[in-house]
């Protein structure tokens, strides 16, 4: 599993910072909320400072001094209003925030297709989905705000102390920064705990899932206590990494406190002593003094929720991470996209080379070959030579930037993507089912298909005979993946489901897999009628299958070796040597 580089955090909490700052509306509201808060701490402080001046110094009056209990108790009141509305401000952000990227991550994770997410882990995934965007949340509840107060509020303080007594704001000015620097070093050292531990709790999730997935191969090969164990140390060493992250954070509030408590005591100091020497009123000093803490109060604040910050990003580099991944690759060749022509008749594929990223053998090296509609087209060849890359391909699911796809004179690479999907119907060799009926996941083809359309592809897909015969029939509920059901019973609920699309294009992965020889004679009959006006495009190695075409290509070493109607195929060789792939 891949680990995140420390610059790439870094980067991702700018980025994260900068989409906050972008909020305007919850921006204005967090440092218009700062701005009251320090001008009621000013006057609670000021307040406070005459009312004790005069109760110790001099004669108290009820009538000179009474505005001043007002004016203390109302300050008291709103700030506590101001405090409340900054984390109301805080935690609408948060969510607003969390939406937001869940939304986009499952539009990219769209974006990116299926097939090049095989290289991440759907456990992973699964845990940035939920707990990873969660983990967002103290950074715009807690950190944001803390910046904002941190940004606002002793600066207001620091011009007030530097107009009424400025040695003081003197010693405000240098000790001040003290805080951030401490508050930098320690947490120089907490971000690399703190990736630490969400390495450990990514590689978690998508081992726990994993595992649950693998359970009945790890129930009848013997493993589960092994994998029991495997759990368990992953479990464990999750937690000795948080507790690694709590220790520092503990030790970091310490030192903060520290800091803070530190300045705080020198302030006294520098006043105490000046107002012995007669240097400052003690009205004025005590309002000074006053204010100290509040002033390395947002400072101390934003300390403690730095650590946040730091969680919240390291969840956003994974996050940006698949989100620029999925930018770029969707940008490939479609900065001007072109509309994809009105029901395609033909597909030229000419030259066509590919190699997966990393690798240095090519998959396909050089592919020719003609798509037209009204033929049912089946390519074969042997396990690895590249018929389902070919596939993924034609389907925009993998990007190519070697040789020629045109559809109808239109160049595939230049197409709008989505649109492009959209004329499709695809059968994948491993269709996935979802929880719910039959007629559920039947009805992913098409979501606004009538229940007579329905039927019909069902018996298109020679499917309404055994579900039928079901006792809720087609509000069967289907188990997880459609594990109750036999591999062809399922194999034939998803033919019925691709279709349902009634797409001019069909690509068809294997479609008699599963299925008994009867069945697969009976199903190309189908596929047949499907062919009129549509392009119909099978990978088989099964022998039925390829009789029943109109034309076989042969893919072997990343090429194209012969493309003829069957008879001439099955005439210039044994057709059980074509069905193992040995040309």
């Amino acid at each position: 599993m891949r680990s995140i580089h420390p610059h790439k955090v870094e980067l991702a909490q700018k980025r994260l910072f900068r989409e906050a700052l972008s909020l305007r509306g919850f921006v204005a509201g967090l440092l218009i909320t700062a701005v009251i808060t320090a001008a009621i701490i000013l006057a609670q402080m000021y307040s406070l400072s005459v009312l004790i001046d005069a109760a110790f110094l001099n004669e108290w009056s009820a009538s000179q001094y009474g505005h001043y209990v007002i004016i203390l108790t109302g300050a008291v009141a709103v700030r506590a209003i101001m405090a409340w509305t900054d984390k109301w401000l805080g935690m609408k952000m948060s969510i607003h925030q969390k939406s937001r990227y869940r939304k986009w991550l499952l539009k990219k994770i769209h974006e990116i297709g299926p097939v090049r997410l095989k290289e991440e882990k759907t456990g992973e995934l699964i845990g940035l989905q939920l707990s990873g965007i969660e983990k967002l949340d103290d950074f715009y509840s807690l950190y944001i705000p803390a910046a904002i107060r941190m940004g606002a509020i002793p600066l207001i303080i620091f011009g007030v102390v530097m107009w009424v007594d400025w040695p003081s704001g003197l010693v405000f000015m240098i000790t001040g920064p003290l805080i951030p620097i401490f508050m930098y070093l320690i947490g120089t050292k907490a971000g690399d705990k703190i990736r630490e531990q969400w390495g450990t709790f990514r590689r978690m999730n998508a081992h726990f899932l994993d595992t649950i997935q693998g359970m009945d191969t790890l129930k009848l090969f013997g493993r589960e206590k092994s994998a029991e164990r495997s759990i368990n140390n992953v479990s464990r060493m999750f937690r000795v990494t948080t507790m690694r992250v709590l220790k520092i954070a503990f030790l970091s509030g310490m030192i903060l406190e520290l800091a803070a408590s530190v300045s705080t005591a020198v302030v006294a100091v520098e006043i105490g002593v000046r107002l012995i020497e007669g240097m400052v009123g003690f009205q004025i000093g005590l309002f000074v003094l006053l204010l100290a803490p509040e002033f390395y109060l947002p400072f101390r604040t934003f300390g403690s929720a730095h650590h946040a910050g730091m969680e919240g990003a390291e969840a956003g580099a994974r996050l940006f991470e698949l989100f620029d991944y999925a930018h770029s690759e969707t940008q490939k060749g479609e900065n001007n996209p072109e509309m994809v022509p009105h029901h395609p008749t033909l597909i030229e594929i000419k030259n066509l080379i590919f190699r997966y990223p990393g690798s240095e053998k090519y998959v396909l090296n050089g592919i020719n070959l003609t798509l037209q509609t009204d033929e049912v087209h089946t390519l074969t060849g042997a396990s690895g030579e590249g018929k389902t890359t070919l596939m993924n391909i034609l389907s925009a699911l993998i990007p190519y930037s070697n040789g020629k796809i045109d559809v109808k004179g239109k160049s595939l690479a230049k197409l709008d993507a989505r649109r492009w999907k959209s004329q499709i119907s695809y059968l994948s060799q491993f269709p996935h089912f979802f929880p719910g009926s039959i007629e559920d996941n039947i009805r992913l083809g098409c979501q606004n298909a009538t229940e007579d359309q329905i039927l019909e592809a069902s018996r298109l897909a020679h499917a309404h005979s055994f579900i039928s015969e079901l006792p809720n029939g087609y509000k069967t509920v289907m188990g997880e993946d459609g594990l109750n059901l036999s591999g062809g019973e399922r194999q034939r609920i998803a033919l019925a489901r691709t279709f349902l699309k009634k797409s001019p294009i069909y690509f068809l992965d294997e479609p008699g897999s599963s299925l008994n020889e009867e069945l697969e004679v009976a199903l190309m009959r189908s596929i047949k009628t499907l062919a009129k006006n549509r392009i119909i495009f099978i990978l088989s190695h099964q022998l039925q299958t390829m009789m029943a075409s109109d034309r076989i290509s042969i893919l072997s070493k990343g090429v194209i070796t012969e493309s003829e109607p069957p008879n001439k195929v099955f005439a210039a060789r044994d057709a059980e040597v074509i069905v193992q792939g040995v040309y």
